[in-house]
């Protein structure tokens, strides 16, 4: 009777594995749960906003031949600007003065030469 018992247990154990293993089959076959949605045709709207810091790519200092109070700047910040292009306007009338002051010295200066050319 053993013997028979033992058979008895192998073959519901086979019973059992196999149950076990159909039931995983079973499982990963068995279709997911999914909402089918029906597709209209309209516009869509797309709004974002972006923040960030614009870099140059070549930062070049900028100088001025003269001295002067700057009365208008004619470019913003971040403006391209070429080469030749006008950015800002400067007062010159002390440049102006300091152009008489030095013409009338070379007249000065040339009106004392022409005298000593007449003495000698």
């Amino acid at each position: 009777m053993t013997h028979v018992k033992r058979k008895w247990k192998i073959i519901l154990g086979i019973l059992a594995a196999a149950a076990v293993a159909g039931y995983m089959v079973w499982e990963i076959l068995k279709p997911l749960p999914a909402e089918v949605l029906a597709v209209q045709p309209g516009t869509i709207s797309i709004i974002f906003k972006e923040e960030g810091k614009v870099v140059p790519a070549k930062q070049q200092p900028v100088y001025a031949i003269h001295g002067g109070r700057i009365e208008q700047v004619l470019v913003e910040e971040g403006q391209a600007v070429r080469e030749g292009d006008l950015l800002a306007v400067i007062d010159v009338k002390e440049i102006d003065y300091q152009l008489q002051e030095l013409s009338a010295q070379l007249k000065s200066l040339l009106g004392e030469r022409a005298g000593k050319l007449r003495e000698s």
